[in-house]
C-alpha cells in the first residue's frame, strides 16, 4: 500500500517538474524572442530613417550633385579637425564660426578669399558637411538666418562619406599632426558632439 502511495507521489511529481520545466523553456524562449526583436526593430528604423529633403541630402544625392558639378559644398569642420582627417573633394573649408561672416561678404570679396562664385540666396544646392550631423545642421540653421533658406546639410557627414566609399576615416596618427592640430585649436570656436543629432531642430 505504502509503495503503491510512493509510486503515485512519484508520477504526480515528475509530470509537475515537466511541465514547469516546459514553460519555463517557453517563456525564456519567448523572453529572447521580444528582445531579439526589439534590437531588431531598432536597428531597422535606425536604417530607415527618413531624409528631411528641405534640410539634407544623402550620399546618393550628393554624389549626384557632385557628378553635376552643380553644388556649393561647404566644410564647416574647425582646422584642427582637417590636421587628421580629409575633405570631400571639391568642397570649401569655411570653419562654422566663420560662417556668418563668410556670408556676409560680397560677391567679389567670397570671389576672391575662396576663388569661387559667391552663391545666390535662392540657391538650393548650398550643402553643408562637418565628420557628423550637428556642426553642419548648426550651418543650416546659421545660413538660413542670413537669408540662405534653400541651403541644406549631408546629415551623414564625412564619417558617412568614408564609409559608403570604403575610406579610412582618419589619416595615420604622428606626433607632428598631434602638435599641428593643438596649435591649430581655437578656444573661441565651438567644440560639438560630431555624433549626436537632434531631428527637432527648427529651421527658419
Amino acid at each position: 500500500m505504502a509503495l503503491r502511495h510512493v509510486g503515485r507521489l512519484s508520477t504526480q511529481l515528475a509530470a509537475w517538474t515537466t511541465t514547469k520545466l516546459a514553460a519555463g523553456t517557453a517563456s525564456h524562449g519567448s523572453r529572447a524572442f521580444s528582445v531579439a526583436g526589439n534590437l531588431g526593430s531598432s536597428h531597422q528604423q535606425q536604417q530607415q530613417r527618413p531624409v528631411n529633403r528641405r534640410l539634407e541630402v544623402d550620399f546618393q544625392e550628393l554624389s549626384l550633385m557632385l557628378c553635376l558639378q552643380d553644388v556649393t559644398l561647404i566644410d564647416v569642420r574647425q582646422p584642427a579637425e582637417l590636421v587628421s582627417q580629409e575633405q570631400i573633394p571639391g568642397s570649401l573649408h569655411i570653419p562654422l564660426g566663420n560662417l556668418r561672416e563668410a556670408f556676409q561678404l560680397s560677391s567679389e570679396e567670397w570671389q576672391q578669399k575662396y576663388g569661387v562664385p559667391k552663391p545666390a540666396k535662392h540657391n538650393k544646392a548650398i550643402i553643408f558637411y562637418a565628420r557628423g550631423p550637428i556642426a553642419s545642421s548648426a550651418a543650416v540653421e546659421t545660413a538660413h538666418k542670413l537669408g540662405y533658406t534653400k541651403s541644406r546639410h549631408y546629415y551623414g557627414g564625412w564619417e558617412d562619406y568614408c564609409l559608403k566609399n570604403n575610406l579610412p576615416v582618419t589619416k595615420p596618427r604622428n606626433s607632428d599632426a598631434v602638435e599641428t592640430a593643438k596649435t591649430l585649436e581655437d578656444p573661441l570656436q565651438p567644440h560639438y558632439n560630431y555624433h549626436y543629432y537632434n531631428p527637432d531642430l527648427h529651421y527658419l
